[in-house]
């Protein structure tokens, strides 16, 4: 199963310093793809829609919860991200 820590904050990351870029919601499948062979850290800034029926593990970076679907990253993510706008 795929694993992709996951942060939703305004706070400095792991890939702070590097070019940064908007990543479509169409890339989702492809994070994912590439988290099966390698571990990845993304700050997003949305909630990135990876698939109503899809599997995956996420660490969310913000609180150290695991999530393994979109059911699961809503709340969660939702709350990070509500936080981050009223900043």
């Amino acid at each position: 199963s795929s694993l992709a820590h996951f942060m939703t904050s305004s706070r400095v990351g792991p890939c702070s310093g590097r070019s940064s870029f908007k990543v479509p919601d169409n890339c989702a499948k492809w994070i994912l793809k590439i988290a099966e062979s390698k571990n990845l850290t993304i700050n997003l800034r949305h909630l990135m829609d990876f698939g109503k029926d899809t599997k995956f593990t996420i660490v969310v970076g913000n609180s150290g919860e695991i999530v393994h679907s979109m059911k699961e990253l809503i709340p969660v993510a939702s709350e990070y991200l509500n936080k981050m706008k009223q900043e």
